[in-house]
């Protein structure tokens, strides 16, 4: 059941919250995107997560230059879900856009995803994303994002077949806050969780455009494998009744092998993950590759081998002591 939000007629204030960790070289293109767009009853609200370069320092020299900036100081490291928690509670607008501090806006990003949002009934709305590499001096697109989400996505959403990037979307504060925001405890996809639980309150729009530049490099945590594990099965536990009757499709079929292309490098600890997220989802089982589930299944034997052999020894101590 989805829930009908309260409309402004006046230009309502947006909040683009931006979270920083060690992002001293690149905040202040993403920052200047903000400044730039065409709609400009904005707030920037940059979340700094206990920084140890100089991220603090040019924040608030941005700040010193535009009075709709604030800037805000976590005391401990909270990770980027809690800075943006930490944005979110001190917003003031109607609308949120949640911004990476190393991705940037394209100038009519906010105008165009309001516009939309003016004539209908949605909560969300959405936008496409070009994907952007440094290469040398220049940023070169090597791809785009174009996920289509469009009224009620409770269903394609948990196939996959939808999916909501972070940068990409104008959210109704007040739904945000009616789900206590992002959830702080989910090591990777807490945009999807996002989504999920969103979803479930607003219907979805969408504007076909690319309206964000969305940076890729090598550092980011999405590529983390093992990382990802992590987030699927804190995913899955926490909205596994959801599930139950839901068609797994292709495209998250293949979020799931990402995590065991190069079979060779699979640690114990990401073996261990994928066996928990069986048991959490059994249907992964026919997707995994044969030599993957053949080392699984070798590891479970000797496992299976060493403990038998730990018990054995153990019923013989106590045979001996009796």
């Amino acid at each position: 059941m989805t829930v009908s939000f309260k409309r402004s007629d006046k230009e309502p204030l947006i909040s683009v919250i931006v979270p920083a960790f060690n992002r001293a070289g690149t905040l202040a293109g993403t920052a200047a995107s903000v400044l730039q767009q065409t709609y400009t009853n904005i707030e920037l609200i940059i979340a700094d997560d206990n920084s140890t370069d100089r991220t603090r320092d040019v924040a608030e020299e941005l700040s010193r230059t535009d009075r709709r900036i604030r800037v805000l100081q976590n005391n401990r490291t909270k990770g980027a879900p809690g800075s943006r928690n930490t944005g979110l509670c001190a917003a003031h607008g109607q609308w949120v856009v949640f911004l990476d501090s190393d991705d940037c806006l394209e100038p009519q990003m906010i105008d165009t995803l309001l516009a939309r949002a003016s004539t209908g009934e949605a909560g969300v709305v959405t936008c496409h994303s070009r994907v952007m590499e440094q290469r040398g001096e220049q940023q070169i697109q090597t791809g785009e994002f174009c996920w289509m989400a469009s009224g009620d996505i409770r269903s394609s959403i948990l196939s996959g077949e939808t999916y909501v990037d972070m940068n990409a979307a104008l959210i109704q504060r007040e739904a945000l806050l009616l789900i206590s925001g992002l959830d702080e405890h989910c090591p990777s996809y807490q945009e999807w969780d996002l989504h999920i639980r969103l979803c479930q309150l607003c219907q979805y729009d969408c504007v076909p455009e690319p309206l964000v530049r969305y940076h890729q490099h090598a550092g980011q945590m999405s590529k983390d494998a093992l990382l990802c594990v992590h987030g699927l099965l804190h995913i899955y536990r926490n909205h596994k009744r959801l599930w139950k009757t839901q068609k797994l499709s292709d495209n998250w079929k293949h979020r799931i092998l990402s995590v065991s292309q190069d079979i060779r490098k699979l640690d114990r600890q990401r073996i261990n993950c994928l066996l928990k997220l069986l048991r959490i989802e059994p249907r992964i089982i026919y997707w995994l590759p044969e030599r993957f589930m053949a080392r699984i299944i070798t590891g479970l034997t000797r496992k299976t081998r060493h403990l038998a052999g730990i018990k054995a020894k153990t019923d013989k101590s106590h045979d001996v002591t009796t």
